[in-house]
C-alpha cells in the first residue's frame, strides 16, 4: 500500500526561519504545505529542502506583526506546496477573489469582508509508485473574532465545497481560521474526515503566537474516503501555529 508523508504549517512570512526550516529538514517529508510563506522565499525554501515548489499570492505582506518593510517592498504573501514526487496535476482553485488581483491591506474593503485576501487553493495530483495523491493547501478566509462565523466565511464556504466536487479525491489541508466544533470546521467535517485526533484542544502556538491563551484547532488535516491518514501529530515550537504532520495511504 502506498503511503506518502505530509506537513502542513502556517509559517507566518519570515519570522520563524530559524525554528521551521530545521524542523522542516528534520521530518523528511514527502509533501510540504505552507500558508504565509512570502512569494521571494520560493527559491530559498527549494533549495533547503531539496523539493520543487508551487506558489500562489492572497495578498500583499502588508497585515500582521512586522510587516512595515514587506509592505513598503511590495512583498507577497501566499500559499506554496513543495514535493519531491512527480507531479501529474497541478492548479490552483479560487473560490473568491480574481486571478487578476493580488489584494492590499489599502484597498477598499467589501461589504461583509474582514480581511482583503483572496481565497485558494493551491492543489497537486502527485504520484508514489502506482498510486496517486491529490492534495491542496488553504489559507481560509479569515474573521477577527475566531469563535464568530463572519457571512463572508459562510459565502466561501460554499462556493469551496462546489468546487471541490470536481475532484473525485482530495486531501485538503491548512489553517481555516475557524475552530474545530464550529460551522465552518463542520461544514467541511461533514464531507471529509476530520483527521486531527481529538486530544488536540488548540493549534495555536502559545509561546510563538502573538497572543497566548487562543484555544482552537483552525489547522486541520480532511480527506475523502479514498485515503486513509494516520499518525497525525500537532507539532509545537515551529511557528506562531503548530505544524500538522500525517502519514496518507490510498485506500481507494
Amino acid at each position: 500500500m502506498a503511503q506518502i508523508k505530509l506537513i502542513s504549517l502556517n509559517i507566518e512570512r519570515d519570522m520563524h526561519y530559524d525554528t521551521a526550516l530545521p524542523f522542516l529538514r528534520r521530518e523528511f517529508a514527502d509533501v510540504v504545505c505552507l500558508q504565509e510563506i512570502l512569494e521571494r522565499d520560493l527559491p530559498h525554501f527549494e533549495e533547503a529542502l531539496g523539493m520543487k515548489g508551487m506558489y500562489i499570492s492572497t495578498s500583499y505582506a502588508d497585515k500582521g506583526r512586522h510587516t512595515g518593510a514587506l509592505a513598503q517592498e511590495g512583498v507577497q504573501t501566499g500559499n506554496a506546496l513543495f514535493t519531491k514526487l512527480p507531479k501529474q496535476q497541478e492548479g490552483v482553485l479560487y473560490y473568491y477573489g480574481s486571478p487578476d488581483v493580488v489584494p492590499k491591506v489599502t484597498d477598499p474593503l467589501p461589504q461583509g469582508r474582514d480581511d482583503h485576501s483572496r481565497g485558494v487553493v493551491l492543489w497537486a495530483r502527485v504520484t508514489s509508485g502506482e498510486h496517486s495523491f491529490t492534495i491542496g493547501t488553504v489559507h481560509f478566509t479569515w474573521t477577527p473574532e475566531g469563535h464568530i462565523v463572519s457571512l463572508a466565511q459562510r459565502q466561501d464556504i460554499e462556493v469551496l465545497l462546489a468546487k471541490l466536487k470536481e475532484f473525485p479525491d482530495f486531501i485538503l489541508c491548512g489553517d481555516f481560521n475557524a475552530p474545530r466544533g464550529l460551522p465552518i470546521w463542520e461544514k467541511l467535517a461533514e464531507r471529509y474526515a476530520d483527521n486531527i485526533p481529538p486530544e488536540y484542544t488548540t493549534s495555536i502556538d502559545q509561546k510563538l503566537h502573538l497572543k497566548s491563551g487562543i484555544m482552537y484547532v483552525v489547522d486541520g488535516l480532511f480527506s475523502s474516503p479514498e485515503y486513509r491518514v494516520s499518525d497525525v501529530r500537532l507539532v509545537e515550537g515551529v511557528s506562531d501555529h503548530k505544524a500538522v504532520v500525517g502519514i496518507i495511504e490510498r485506500v481507494g
